[in-house]
């Protein structure tokens, strides 16, 4: 997963790359919030917003709510991400942050 940007644009960008698949879902972000909370001795940073969203692989659009949620455990960011689809039901994702 990988938030992004592109030279001379304002918008803002969300992508789920599958590396071993060589695909991806792409798209531009819109009506970002940001919370930031205390939760167990740690902040809890959480963004939602929706994504408008394009697959390389099947070439489907679609719009998705996204919750995306960054903790420090063990001194190593840690992320969820929710992605609730159309008609389709949801995806889940955890792991680690990279730079």
């Amino acid at each position: 997963m990988k938030f992004y940007t592109l030279e001379g644009d304002t918008n803002l960008y969300f992508a789920n790359i599958m590396p071993k698949a060589q695909t991806q879902s792409f798209g531009y972000i819109r009506d970002l919030t940001q919370i930031s909370y205390p939760a167990e001795g740690k902040m809890i940073d959480a963004l939602k917003f929706y994504w408008y969203y394009e697959n390389t692989y099947d070439n489907v659009q679609g719009i998705a709510k996204i919750i995306f949620v960054e903790t420090e455990e063990d001194e190593s960011p840690e992320f969820l991400c929710l992605m609730i689809l159309n008609a389709n039901g949801y995806n889940v994702y955890s792991g680690s942050v990279l730079d």
